[in-house]
This record gives C-alpha cells, sequence and structure tokens, in this order.
C-alpha cells in the first residue's frame, strides 16, 4: 500500500497493477527489481534461503537481481535506517511455475471488475471524487493517479502497508481510516469521511480482488 519512504518497488516482469510490495516471480528467471529511494543492492535468494536483503543510499535508483531456483515465498526487509518506519518496510517474492505465473500475470491484466452491489458501486463514486483517485489508480476507471499504487487487484495480494498487515477486509478499513495510527511518518493521509461514504468505500475496495 502508498506512501511510505522507499515504498515503490517495481518488477521487471510487470504485470498492470504498477507498483507493489510483492509480486509473483516465475522459477528460474533472474528477474530485476527497480527500487526507488531506500532500497537498492541485496542479497538473492538461493534454495534454500526464505529471506534477502536489500540495502543501499537514500534518493537513487539502482537495480537488484533476484532469481528463485524452486517455488516458494521469499521475504524482502529494509536494511538501512530510511524513515520512521524502518523496521516495517518488507515486500514478498512468490515465485511459481511458468504456467501459474503465466495465469497470475493474465488476471493481473485484467481491469477492476464492475462493482456488482449498491454499496461497491457507491464506494467507487466516493472512491473517483475523493482523495483516494488523487494519488491511486484503478484500471478500468478514471483513476489513473501514478503517485502511490495501483489498486486494481489490491484485495487479492497477501499484505498492506509494506508487509506490515495481512490483508483483511478489517485491515484494509483501518488502514485507509488512518493510516498514521498504524505506521505514523507515511505518505498516505488519513481520511475524514463520512461513515455512510467509508463503509460503501470499503465494499468497494473489497472487491478489487
Amino acid at each position: 500500500m502508498p506512501g511510505e519512504v522507499g515504498g515503490l518497488i517495481e518488477s521487471a516482469f510487470p504485470a498492470p497493477g504498477g507498483m507493489k510490495r510483492h509480486w509473483n516471480h516465475p522459477i528460474g528467471a533472474a528477474q530485476y527489481v527497480r527500487a526507488a529511494r531506500a532500497h537498492e543492492g541485496g542479497q538473492r535468494p538461493g534454495q534454500r534461503s526464505a529471506a534477502f536483503v536489500f540495502q543501499g543510499v537514500n534518493d537513487c535508483t539502482e537495480r537488484a537481481l533476484v532469481r528463485a531456483d524452486r517455488a516458494g515465498t521469499y521475504r524482502g526487509v529494509c536494511a538501512e535506517f530510511c524513515g520512521y518506519q524502518h523496521a516495517h518496510m518488507a515486500l514478498l517474492v512468490i515465485a511459481e511455475a511458468p504456467d501459474a505465473y503465466a495465469a497470475w500475470a493474465e488476471r493481473q491484466r485484467q481491469p477492476a471488475a464492475e462493482p456488482a452491489d449498491d454499496a461497491a458501486k457507491r464506494g467507487r463514486d466516493v472512491f473517483l471524487t475523493s482523495t483516494c483517485a488523487m494519488c491511486h489508480a484503478v484500471d478500468g476507471t478514471t483513476a489513473q493517479a501514478q503517485r502511490a499504487p495501483n489498486l486494481t487487484h489490491v484485495a487479492s495480494r497477501r499484505t498492506i502497508a509494506a508487509g506490515t498487515l495481512a490483508n483483511s477486509p478489517a485491515n484494509r478499513a483501518a488502514w485507509i481510516a488512518d493510516p498514521q495510527a498504524i505506521k505514523p511518518g507515511a505518505n498516505m493521509p488519513p481520511h475524514a469521511l463520512r461513515p455512510e461514504d467509508a463503509r460503501a468505500l470499503f465494499a468497494y475496495v473489497d472487491t478489487l480482488q
């Protein structure tokens, strides 16, 4: 999810969905990861490794080579002090067989599904007419900002807030309502929405699978 220093991570195997804190990766392929600001360099996860580290110099952009030789989930962590939430910056690389990766990538290329109920439709309107659309994109809508992560499939991700929270409806709602209560110093501000608008927005975000 958006905002903290060093929070823009891109994959060299891109699927629409843009910047995010975890991505899928085909087994055996060498993947360059471009890390903006504070996550350059790193260690490659080997066959017996379950984690890797990004470190580097603030305010520069480099690329790190990541390769996984077997299926699994690899957790990356920040290795330098780069902001208030240094200890809460993580990312996941999910290594999959090529056919599973291709299926995932194809799903990621799809635009957001049309909301199926009135609450989610109202939530989409709230999203598009509030500050949400000033920073985030949702493919298939008029929201196309690039300041923060693309949310087209945000509800299908494993974690939010750079690995700080499991990606559940309750955690998404808490993060949207007041990110500063969870990660002080994050770039995403709190949102003072009317209760009925907040509920509708949460319902819409839940549909972004």
